[in-house]
Protein backbone atom coordinates (compact mmCIF):
# COMPACT_ATOMS: atom_id res chain seq x y z
CA UNK A 1 0.00 0.00 0.00
CA UNK A 2 3.17 2.25 0.52
CA UNK A 3 4.33 1.72 -2.66
CA UNK A 4 0.72 3.32 -4.32
CA UNK A 5 0.38 5.93 -1.85
CA UNK A 6 3.84 6.75 -3.25
CA UNK A 7 2.66 6.70 -7.08
CA UNK A 8 0.33 8.39 -6.33
CA UNK A 9 2.20 11.15 -4.84
CA UNK A 10 4.58 11.56 -7.82
CA UNK A 11 1.54 11.29 -10.03
CA UNK A 12 -0.07 13.83 -7.93
CA UNK A 13 2.98 16.37 -7.53
CA UNK A 14 3.25 16.11 -11.81
CA UNK A 15 -0.53 16.88 -12.27
CA UNK A 16 -0.25 19.55 -10.25
CA UNK A 17 2.32 21.26 -11.99
CA UNK A 18 0.96 21.25 -15.50
CA UNK A 19 -1.96 21.88 -14.00
CA UNK A 20 -2.67 25.12 -15.97
CA UNK A 21 -2.98 23.86 -19.67
CA UNK A 22 -6.12 22.23 -19.41
CA UNK A 23 -6.17 21.74 -23.55
CA UNK A 24 -4.30 18.69 -22.48
CA UNK A 25 -6.27 17.32 -19.85
CA UNK A 26 -9.00 14.69 -20.94
CA UNK A 27 -11.94 13.68 -18.36
CA UNK A 28 -13.53 10.53 -19.27
CA UNK A 29 -16.12 7.93 -17.30
CA UNK A 30 -19.22 6.08 -17.10
CA UNK A 31 -21.80 4.93 -15.15
CA UNK A 32 -23.74 1.64 -15.60
CA UNK A 33 -26.58 -0.53 -14.10
CA UNK A 34 -27.72 -3.82 -14.19
CA UNK A 35 -30.33 -6.62 -13.43
CA UNK A 36 -29.26 -10.54 -12.82
CA UNK A 37 -31.81 -13.20 -12.49
CA UNK A 38 -31.17 -16.85 -13.07
CA UNK A 39 -33.79 -19.81 -13.05
CA UNK A 40 -31.67 -21.76 -11.18
CA UNK A 41 -28.07 -21.60 -8.90
CA UNK A 42 -26.23 -18.32 -7.94
CA UNK A 43 -23.62 -16.77 -10.53
CA UNK A 44 -20.64 -13.86 -10.21
CA UNK A 45 -21.10 -13.75 -6.07
CA UNK A 46 -25.10 -12.33 -5.86
CA UNK A 47 -28.16 -14.11 -5.30
CA UNK A 48 -29.17 -14.15 -8.77
CA UNK A 49 -31.70 -17.16 -7.99
CA UNK A 50 -33.95 -14.03 -6.58
CA UNK A 51 -32.97 -11.53 -9.14
CA UNK A 52 -30.85 -8.61 -7.61
CA UNK A 53 -29.88 -5.05 -8.89
CA UNK A 54 -26.58 -5.30 -7.07
CA UNK A 55 -24.88 -4.71 -10.64
CA UNK A 56 -23.47 -1.71 -11.10
CA UNK A 57 -20.24 0.51 -12.04
CA UNK A 58 -19.00 3.80 -11.73
CA UNK A 59 -15.35 5.19 -13.44
CA UNK A 60 -14.23 8.82 -14.01
CA UNK A 61 -10.66 8.92 -15.26
CA UNK A 62 -7.96 12.09 -15.89
CA UNK A 63 -5.58 11.80 -18.70
CA UNK A 64 -2.77 14.50 -19.20
CA UNK A 65 -0.28 14.96 -21.74
CA UNK A 66 2.34 17.39 -20.31
CA UNK A 67 5.42 16.65 -22.93
CA UNK A 68 5.03 15.68 -26.21
CA UNK A 69 7.10 12.34 -24.61
CA UNK A 70 5.27 12.21 -21.09
CA UNK A 71 1.29 11.29 -20.09
CA UNK A 72 -0.40 10.73 -17.15
CA UNK A 73 -3.46 9.21 -15.63
CA UNK A 74 -5.53 8.22 -13.00
CA UNK A 75 -9.07 6.38 -12.81
CA UNK A 76 -11.34 5.88 -9.61
CA UNK A 77 -14.10 2.87 -9.46
CA UNK A 78 -16.36 1.59 -7.88
CA UNK A 79 -18.55 -1.12 -8.70
CA UNK A 80 -20.69 -3.94 -7.05
CA UNK A 81 -21.23 -7.68 -8.57
CA UNK A 82 -23.36 -9.22 -5.41
CA UNK A 83 -21.04 -10.04 -2.51
CA UNK A 84 -17.75 -8.28 -4.67
CA UNK A 85 -16.87 -4.66 -5.18
CA UNK A 86 -19.75 -3.26 -2.42
CA UNK A 87 -19.68 0.39 -4.04
CA UNK A 88 -16.48 0.89 -2.63
CA UNK A 89 -14.09 3.37 -4.38
CA UNK A 90 -10.84 2.33 -5.37
CA UNK A 91 -7.82 3.66 -7.73
CA UNK A 92 -8.13 1.09 -10.40
CA UNK A 93 -5.13 2.59 -12.22
CA UNK A 94 -2.70 5.41 -12.22
CA UNK A 95 0.56 5.64 -14.27
CA UNK A 96 2.83 7.47 -15.10
CA UNK A 97 3.98 6.95 -18.83
CA UNK A 98 7.12 8.14 -20.91
CA UNK A 99 7.68 6.91 -24.46
CA UNK A 100 11.14 7.81 -25.61
CA UNK A 101 10.38 5.96 -29.19
CA UNK A 102 7.65 3.99 -30.86
CA UNK A 103 9.41 0.69 -30.22
CA UNK A 104 10.16 1.26 -26.32
CA UNK A 105 8.43 3.04 -23.72
CA UNK A 106 8.43 3.32 -19.65
CA UNK A 107 5.26 2.95 -17.12
CA UNK A 108 5.37 3.56 -13.88
CA UNK A 109 2.49 3.04 -11.21
CA UNK A 110 -0.75 1.06 -11.02
CA UNK A 111 -0.79 -0.84 -14.19
CA UNK A 112 -3.32 -2.96 -15.83
CA UNK A 113 -2.33 -6.39 -16.60
CA UNK A 114 -2.02 -7.69 -19.87
CA UNK A 115 -4.51 -10.78 -19.75
CA UNK A 116 -5.44 -11.93 -22.86
CA UNK A 117 -6.99 -9.39 -25.43
CA UNK A 118 -9.55 -7.96 -23.55
CA UNK A 119 -8.31 -7.66 -19.58
CA UNK A 120 -7.30 -4.45 -19.70
CA UNK A 121 -10.59 -2.84 -21.24
CA UNK A 122 -12.79 -5.21 -19.55
CA UNK A 123 -13.98 -2.14 -17.33
CA UNK A 124 -14.92 -0.30 -20.73
CA UNK A 125 -18.31 -1.37 -21.30
CA UNK A 126 -18.57 0.72 -24.60
CA UNK A 127 -15.74 -1.49 -25.68
CA UNK A 128 -16.88 -4.38 -26.34
CA UNK A 129 -20.62 -6.46 -27.67
CA UNK A 130 -21.25 -8.75 -24.45
CA UNK A 131 -21.92 -7.97 -20.78
CA UNK A 132 -19.75 -10.85 -19.44
CA UNK A 133 -16.59 -11.42 -21.01
CA UNK A 134 -16.00 -15.58 -21.22
CA UNK A 135 -15.88 -17.02 -17.82
CA UNK A 136 -13.20 -19.53 -19.55
CA UNK A 137 -11.06 -17.09 -19.45
CA UNK A 138 -11.88 -13.53 -18.26
CA UNK A 139 -13.63 -15.19 -14.38
CA UNK A 140 -15.10 -12.55 -12.08
CA UNK A 141 -13.55 -14.40 -9.35
CA UNK A 142 -10.04 -13.33 -10.20
CA UNK A 143 -11.22 -10.23 -11.71
CA UNK A 144 -9.20 -8.17 -8.76
CA UNK A 145 -6.02 -10.29 -9.12
CA UNK A 146 -5.48 -9.71 -12.53
CA UNK A 147 -6.96 -6.05 -12.60
CA UNK A 148 -3.85 -4.60 -11.66
CA UNK A 149 0.08 -4.73 -10.46
CA UNK A 150 1.89 -1.90 -8.61
CA UNK A 151 4.92 -1.83 -11.10
CA UNK A 152 6.73 -0.96 -13.64
CA UNK A 153 6.56 -2.02 -17.27
CA UNK A 154 8.37 -1.73 -20.93
CA UNK A 155 6.24 -1.63 -24.00
CA UNK A 156 6.41 -0.50 -27.96
CA UNK A 157 5.98 -1.18 -31.30
CA UNK A 158 7.93 -2.87 -33.71
CA UNK A 159 8.05 -3.22 -37.18
CA UNK A 160 6.47 -6.02 -39.19
CA UNK A 161 3.29 -5.52 -37.14
CA UNK A 162 4.93 -6.85 -33.95
CA UNK A 163 4.03 -5.29 -30.62
CA UNK A 164 5.15 -6.10 -26.94
CA UNK A 165 4.13 -5.06 -23.17
CA UNK A 166 6.44 -6.43 -20.27
CA UNK A 167 5.65 -5.51 -16.50
CA UNK A 168 6.75 -5.94 -12.94
CA UNK A 169 5.93 -5.54 -9.75
CA UNK A 170 2.95 -7.09 -6.94
CA UNK A 171 -0.15 -7.15 -7.00
CA UNK A 172 -1.79 -5.75 -4.19
CA UNK A 173 -2.59 -6.92 -0.78
CA UNK A 174 -6.15 -5.44 -0.75
CA UNK A 175 -7.30 -7.48 -3.92
CA UNK A 176 -6.58 -10.66 -2.21
CA UNK A 177 -8.04 -10.00 1.13
CA UNK A 178 -11.25 -8.53 -0.57
CA UNK A 179 -11.23 -11.97 -2.74
CA UNK A 180 -10.92 -13.78 0.07
CA UNK A 181 -14.34 -11.92 1.73
CA UNK A 182 -16.01 -13.75 -0.99
CA UNK A 183 -16.60 -16.51 1.81
CA UNK A 184 -16.59 -16.40 5.66
CA UNK A 185 -13.06 -17.44 6.50
CA UNK A 186 -11.69 -13.58 5.92
CA UNK A 187 -7.61 -13.43 4.82
CA UNK A 188 -6.18 -12.03 7.65
CA UNK A 189 -2.97 -11.48 6.44
CA UNK A 190 -0.87 -11.76 3.03
CA UNK A 191 2.78 -12.30 2.08
CA UNK A 192 3.50 -11.40 -0.98
CA UNK A 193 6.64 -12.10 -3.57
CA UNK A 194 6.86 -10.16 -7.09
CA UNK A 195 5.24 -10.96 -10.06
CA UNK A 196 5.48 -10.54 -13.28
CA UNK A 197 3.44 -10.17 -16.74
CA UNK A 198 3.81 -9.91 -20.25
CA UNK A 199 2.21 -9.61 -23.88
CA UNK A 200 3.25 -10.39 -27.63
CA UNK A 201 0.53 -9.06 -30.63
CA UNK A 202 1.12 -9.68 -33.81
CA UNK A 203 -1.17 -7.87 -36.55
CA UNK A 204 -0.68 -9.87 -39.80
CA UNK A 205 -0.39 -9.15 -43.01
CA UNK A 206 -3.77 -10.42 -43.43
CA UNK A 207 -5.72 -7.25 -43.15
CA UNK A 208 -7.63 -7.31 -39.89
CA UNK A 209 -5.85 -10.74 -38.30
CA UNK A 210 -4.54 -10.13 -34.73
CA UNK A 211 -2.78 -13.25 -33.30
CA UNK A 212 -1.16 -12.75 -29.65
CA UNK A 213 0.12 -14.99 -26.74
CA UNK A 214 0.45 -13.79 -23.03
CA UNK A 215 1.12 -14.96 -19.33
CA UNK A 216 0.80 -13.52 -15.88
CA UNK A 217 2.63 -15.30 -12.87
CA UNK A 218 1.93 -14.57 -9.55
CA UNK A 219 3.38 -16.82 -7.65
CA UNK A 220 5.08 -16.77 -4.14
CA UNK A 221 2.37 -15.37 -1.72
CA UNK A 222 1.17 -16.96 1.15
CA UNK A 223 -2.62 -16.23 2.91
CA UNK A 224 -3.25 -16.81 6.66
CA UNK A 225 -6.65 -16.41 7.91
CA UNK A 226 -8.64 -18.28 11.40
CA UNK A 227 -11.01 -21.84 10.22
CA UNK A 228 -12.79 -23.04 12.91
CA UNK A 229 -12.08 -26.86 12.40
CA UNK A 230 -14.41 -28.38 14.25
CA UNK A 231 -17.94 -28.28 15.73
CA UNK A 232 -19.34 -24.92 16.48
CA UNK A 233 -17.67 -23.21 19.51
CA UNK A 234 -14.27 -24.73 18.78
CA UNK A 235 -11.50 -21.77 19.08
CA UNK A 236 -10.61 -21.01 15.39
CA UNK A 237 -7.05 -22.72 14.22
CA UNK A 238 -4.88 -20.59 11.91
CA UNK A 239 -4.81 -22.14 8.23
CA UNK A 240 -2.07 -21.05 5.47
CA UNK A 241 -2.15 -21.84 2.37
CA UNK A 242 1.41 -21.01 -0.01
CA UNK A 243 0.59 -20.72 -3.58
CA UNK A 244 3.85 -21.87 -4.32
CA UNK A 245 2.52 -21.69 -8.27
CA UNK A 246 0.08 -19.25 -9.79
CA UNK A 247 0.84 -18.73 -13.64
CA UNK A 248 -2.11 -18.05 -16.08
CA UNK A 249 -1.15 -18.67 -20.10
CA UNK A 250 -3.48 -17.21 -22.46
CA UNK A 251 -3.00 -17.88 -26.57
CA UNK A 252 -5.70 -15.17 -28.44
CA UNK A 253 -6.54 -14.27 -32.89
CA UNK A 254 -9.09 -11.92 -33.33
CA UNK A 255 -10.28 -11.38 -36.97
CA UNK A 256 -12.29 -8.11 -38.34
CA UNK A 257 -13.80 -8.34 -41.75
CA UNK A 258 -16.07 -6.04 -42.71
CA UNK A 259 -19.16 -5.63 -39.85
CA UNK A 260 -18.14 -9.28 -38.30
CA UNK A 261 -15.26 -9.58 -35.52
CA UNK A 262 -14.23 -13.02 -34.91
CA UNK A 263 -12.34 -13.90 -31.68
CA UNK A 264 -10.86 -17.26 -30.21
CA UNK A 265 -8.60 -17.42 -26.76
CA UNK A 266 -7.19 -20.60 -24.80
CA UNK A 267 -6.41 -20.30 -21.43
CA UNK A 268 -4.35 -22.17 -18.78
CA UNK A 269 -3.76 -22.08 -15.11
CA UNK A 270 -1.26 -24.02 -13.39
CA UNK A 271 -1.45 -23.89 -9.59
CA UNK A 272 0.40 -25.79 -6.95
CA UNK A 273 0.09 -24.86 -2.85
CA UNK A 274 0.67 -26.16 0.15
CA UNK A 275 -2.02 -25.95 2.68
CA UNK A 276 -0.86 -26.21 6.30
CA UNK A 277 -3.37 -27.25 8.21
CA UNK A 278 -3.65 -30.76 6.85
CA UNK A 279 -0.10 -30.47 5.24
CA UNK A 280 -1.34 -31.15 2.03
CA UNK A 281 0.29 -29.74 -1.27
CA UNK A 282 -2.44 -29.70 -4.33
CA UNK A 283 -1.33 -29.57 -7.97
CA UNK A 284 -4.40 -28.41 -10.53
CA UNK A 285 -3.84 -27.50 -14.12
CA UNK A 286 -7.30 -25.43 -15.16
CA UNK A 287 -7.98 -24.93 -18.99
CA UNK A 288 -10.73 -22.91 -20.75
CA UNK A 289 -11.16 -21.57 -24.44
CA UNK A 290 -13.94 -20.13 -26.49
CA UNK A 291 -15.15 -19.00 -29.69
CA UNK A 292 -16.94 -15.76 -30.16
CA UNK A 293 -18.61 -14.25 -33.06
CA UNK A 294 -20.53 -10.56 -33.38
CA UNK A 295 -22.11 -8.26 -36.51
CA UNK A 296 -23.18 -4.97 -36.59
CA UNK A 297 -26.31 -4.90 -38.67
CA UNK A 298 -26.97 -1.19 -38.17
CA UNK A 299 -25.17 1.83 -36.36
CA UNK A 300 -27.73 1.14 -33.32
CA UNK A 301 -28.05 -2.77 -33.15
CA UNK A 302 -24.96 -5.46 -32.90
CA UNK A 303 -25.37 -8.92 -32.00
CA UNK A 304 -22.96 -11.18 -30.49
CA UNK A 305 -22.79 -14.91 -29.11
CA UNK A 306 -19.86 -17.25 -27.62
CA UNK A 307 -19.53 -20.68 -26.61
CA UNK A 308 -17.01 -21.16 -23.74
CA UNK A 309 -15.68 -24.49 -22.21
CA UNK A 310 -13.71 -24.26 -18.93
CA UNK A 311 -12.50 -27.72 -16.89
CA UNK A 312 -11.19 -26.88 -13.54
CA UNK A 313 -9.23 -30.06 -13.84
CA UNK A 314 -8.06 -30.41 -17.95
CA UNK A 315 -6.69 -33.66 -16.84
CA UNK A 316 -10.33 -34.98 -15.93
CA UNK A 317 -13.00 -33.89 -18.67
CA UNK A 318 -15.42 -36.64 -17.87
CA UNK A 319 -15.16 -35.73 -13.75
CA UNK A 320 -18.03 -34.51 -11.62
CA UNK A 321 -20.43 -31.74 -12.19
CA UNK A 322 -18.55 -28.99 -10.50
CA UNK A 323 -15.32 -30.15 -12.51
CA UNK A 324 -16.86 -27.89 -15.52
CA UNK A 325 -18.77 -25.39 -17.11
CA UNK A 326 -20.15 -24.66 -20.68
CA UNK A 327 -21.44 -20.99 -21.36
CA UNK A 328 -23.82 -20.20 -24.62
CA UNK A 329 -24.48 -16.63 -24.36
CA UNK A 330 -26.47 -14.62 -26.92
CA UNK A 331 -26.02 -10.19 -26.58
CA UNK A 332 -28.58 -7.96 -28.32
CA UNK A 333 -26.96 -4.49 -28.18
CA UNK A 334 -29.10 -1.40 -28.78
CA UNK A 335 -26.52 1.71 -28.77
CA UNK A 336 -29.01 4.76 -28.39
CA UNK A 337 -26.73 7.49 -29.11
CA UNK A 338 -22.61 7.92 -28.75
CA UNK A 339 -22.78 7.91 -24.87
CA UNK A 340 -25.86 6.10 -24.12
CA UNK A 341 -26.27 1.77 -24.87
CA UNK A 342 -28.46 -1.30 -23.54
CA UNK A 343 -27.32 -4.99 -23.26
CA UNK A 344 -29.21 -8.04 -23.19
CA UNK A 345 -27.93 -11.13 -22.53
CA UNK A 346 -28.77 -15.08 -22.10
CA UNK A 347 -26.71 -17.74 -21.09
CA UNK A 348 -26.90 -21.39 -20.83
CA UNK A 349 -24.97 -22.62 -18.65
CA UNK A 350 -24.24 -26.51 -18.01
CA UNK A 351 -21.61 -27.44 -15.18
CA UNK A 352 -20.71 -25.97 -12.06
CA UNK A 353 -17.41 -24.80 -12.25
CA UNK A 354 -18.57 -21.15 -12.01
CA UNK A 355 -21.44 -21.26 -9.87
CA UNK A 356 -21.08 -19.58 -6.28
CA UNK A 357 -22.69 -20.05 -3.05
CA UNK A 358 -26.06 -22.07 -4.12
CA UNK A 359 -27.52 -23.50 -1.04
CA UNK A 360 -29.37 -27.11 -1.54
CA UNK A 361 -29.71 -28.74 -3.89
CA UNK A 362 -28.03 -27.59 -7.47
CA UNK A 363 -29.37 -27.87 -10.86
CA UNK A 364 -26.34 -29.40 -13.34
CA UNK A 365 -27.98 -26.62 -16.03
CA UNK A 366 -29.07 -23.01 -15.50
CA UNK A 367 -30.19 -19.94 -17.38
CA UNK A 368 -29.06 -16.78 -16.37
CA UNK A 369 -30.48 -13.40 -17.82
CA UNK A 370 -28.98 -10.19 -17.61
CA UNK A 371 -29.67 -6.69 -18.59
CA UNK A 372 -27.33 -3.75 -18.42
CA UNK A 373 -27.28 0.25 -19.14
CA UNK A 374 -24.39 2.28 -19.54
CA UNK A 375 -23.79 6.23 -20.05
CA UNK A 376 -20.35 7.00 -21.06
CA UNK A 377 -18.78 10.40 -21.59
Amino acid sequence: MKKVIFVISIFLAAWNAYAYDLEQTEIHGFISQGYLISDDNNYFFAETKDGTFQFSEIGINFTTRPTENLSLGMQFLSRDLGRAGNNEVKIDWAFADYQYRNWLGLRVGMLKVPHGLYNQSRDIDAARTNIFLPQSVYEEGTRDLLTGMNGISIYGILPHGFSYQFLGGQIGKQKIKDKGKLDSREIRDVELDYSYSGQILWETPAEGLMIGASMTDVSGFTTSRDVVMGPPGTPPQNFTTDFNTMAWWVASLEYNIYDFRFSAEYFQIDVELYMNPPGLTVKTESQGYYGSLSYAFTDWLEVGTYYSIFYYDKNDKHGDRFNASKDFAVTFRFDIDDHWLWKIEGHHIDGLAHETSSEGEMSDKAFLFAIKTTFSF
